[in-house]
């Protein structure tokens, strides 16, 4: 750091301040435990649940708002490695992760992993191929980084209204989640419990942006690991005597395996292009669990894969959260902690759907109605679960299961408290707000400094910097209450939000990054051309028009990418040598941000002229 450069110190209170929220939430967790044992009301209990961590957030929030751009935009830079590798794991795995995740591989088997591939080597690819040169770049999103690449107004509003799409898509996915979960926790429409979540989002992030963004995330990442892999761990010691369940996984799965091939679970095989991942609502199980290529074909898994993992990797709303790192050395530290975090999160997502497989296999399946447990009726009754004849011997392919509720049905099926499966879906919706914030802050800042910034040609001052990004915040969060009211399964949702960011922002970032040669208009051709592909690939796939599957309008759109920026730049002028100066200064590892740089020695020669 140079010397005179503003840079203040990170708190050495942070894990003081976190371990008294943890202990709080633990306190709050044993209360709602004492209270269902004393005969309170559940809509009582679960209001505490709800109630408590989200005060928690609020005060994380306001203690934090600022109306300085680098702390609005940046968090002052000063985000220490773990606790910016903590918010991205939450914000990268999310409510998608943590409630529909689980389900697919408990309904998929191991074609379920795909998703699980796709979501860690995106956090691999964004850290060896983005962060390092991002993070020295310095700028606030990831349009705003293109654009001074390129020294160009074209691509700072080509990449704002490409890439701001993805973002809100995926808002929209996690709210959606989100609004499901609080619809059970409070009873109210589903519809009107995601329009509320919104709301909450956008007033958690509106006076702080990026800073309020990444404290109160760690705190809900904090909540979200605790609440649900505290209660895996516990049914892990009553299956096997063990508190990790990622380690007795595999004999729970062989044991699946055997007894679904005596009880003649079929399998499947799919062909090289399908993919019939499991949607919202009930359905049946169709293969065996270590059956692969059933429910997606081998090539199909392969794309699958890649597109989660490009998408993830040039997601804008995900990019943002390692430039409130230290420096560049610290964002690489922050990748590592996430991939880490996330590895962590899709074990126990595994090690649950493995779980219930196998006290279905065990306690239901084959025995007739007046022999199964009674947690089979509370799951039909509470809608998780439902079986198609019951007036026979159960089989596994007549049981129904709620995709997204697989990892609330656990903690029943296990015999523990029903305030165990509240304190879980509220651990599950600290996640999706955690993304939803992430998301509105990105959406934000891209109208603030780049649709803004590009129209009117120079960089707004600071104070109008701040209130148009809160502007944009409110105005991101009103078009998402808006689309998270029409229905649509989350999960597609959140595919269809990665492919195109797959086709529209990783081709052009990787060729900004490690192409000299790349021009402005081969740019904005590759984001174009991307997004254009991808986004017809869906429309007519969900128009039944075509048979394209969604991962292969990713790969398709990254191809057509690529194609354009690579046949458009050598027919373009050069980009200036503004542009190819601060792409020398970029690829040096160490050293001063470039726009943190630029910055103060504006702010010095206008003292001087002072």
């Amino acid at each position: 750091m140079a010397p005179g450069t503003p840079q203040r110190a990170v708190n050495p209170q942070l894990g003081i301040y976190f371990g008294i929220f943890v202990s709080a939430m633990i306190a709050v967790a044993m209360l709602a435990l004492m209270l269902e044992q004393l005969g309170v009301g559940d809509g009582l209990v679960r209001l505490l649940l709800l109630a408590a961590p989200v005060a928690f957030f609020a005060a994380f929030a306001g203690s934090v708002t600022t109306t300085a751009p680098l702390e609005f935009f940046a968090a002052g830079r000063r985000i220490p490695p773990f606790f910016a590798g903590l918010v991205l794991a939450t914000v990268s795995f999310g409510g998608i992760g943590v409630v529909c995740l689980p389900g697919v591989i408990f309904h998929a088997g191991v074609d379920g992993f795909a998703i699980a591939i796709g979501m860690l080597s995106g956090l691999v690819l964004m850290g060896m191929l983005l962060t390092p040169f991002l993070r020295k770049a310095g700028a606030f999103t990831a349009p705003g980084f293109l654009a001074r690449r390129l020294d160009s107004r074209i691509v700072r509003i080509t990449a704002a209204t490409v890439l701001i799409i993805p973002v809100l898509l995926l808002c929209v996915a996690e709210v959606r989640v989100a609004g499901m979960l609080a619809s059970r926790l409070t009873g109210l429409p589903v519809a009107v419990a995601a329009v509320l979540t919104v709301i909450l989002a956008g007033l958690l992030v509106v006076g702080g942006g990026v800073r309020s963004m990444t404290w109160a995330g760690a705190a809900k990442g904090l909540l979200a690991l605790i609440a649900i892999t505290v209660p895996v761990m516990v049914i892990s010691v009553l299956l096997s005597s063990l508190p990790l369940p990622h380690l007795v996984q595999g004999n729970i799965v062989r044991l699946v395996s055997r007894q679904e091939i005596v009880r003649s679970v079929p399998a499947v095989f799919a062909d090289p292009l399908f993919m019939d991942l499991p949607g919202v609502g009930l359905e049946p199980v169709a293969k065996q669990f270590l059956q692969s290529f059933g429910s997606i074909g081998p090539l199909a898994f392969l794309l699958l894969s890649f597109t989660i993992a490009a998408g993830m990797a040039g997601m804008p709303s995900i990019l943002q959260i390692t430039g409130p790192a230290t420096g560049v050395h610290a964002a690489r530290k922050s990748v590592g902690w996430a991939v880490l975090i996330v590895g962590f999160a899709i074990a126990t997502a595994a090690s649950v759907a493995a779980f219930l497989r196998h006290l279905l296999l065990e306690q239901v399946v084959g025995l007739p109605a007046e022999r199964w447990p009674p947690w089979i009726a509370e799951l039909i009754q509470n809608g998780f679960a439902d079986i198609a004849d019951k007036s026979r011997p159960a089989l596994l392919t007549a049981i129904s299961v709620d995709r997204d509720m697989v990892m609330f049905a656990i903690p029943t099926a296990a015999g523990l408290p029903g305030v165990v499966v509240d304190l879980m879906m509220v651990g599950a919706f600290a996640a999706c707000l955690a993304a939803a914030c992430a998301a509105l802050v990105a959406a934000g800042s891209i109208l603030s400094e780049n649709v803004v910034t590009g129209l009117i040609g120079d960089a707004p001052p600071d104070a109008v910097r701040v209130v148009t990004a809160r502007l944009g915040i409110v105005a991101a969060a009103i078009a998402v209450a808006v689309m998270a009211t029409f229905s649509g399964d989350p999960l597609q949702i959140a595919l269809s939000a990665l492919s195109i960011s797959a086709a529209a922002g990783f081709p052009v970032l990787v060729l900004a990054v490690f192409w000299k040669r790349l021009t402005p208009l081969g740019a904005a051709a590759a984001m174009v051309a991307g997004f254009g592909i991808a986004t017809s690939c869906l429309v007519l796939a969900a128009a039944g028009v075509t048979v394209l599957s969604l991962p292969l309008a990713g790969v398709l759109g990254m191809i057509a990418a690529f194609t354009a920026g690579a046949v458009v730049t050598p027919m373009t002028p050069a980009a200036s040598r503004t542009a190819h100066e601060f792409l020398r200064d970029m690829r040096v590892p160490g050293g001063e941000t470039i726009l943190d740089r630029r910055a103060r020695l504006e702010r010095m020669r206008r003292i001087a002229d002072e």
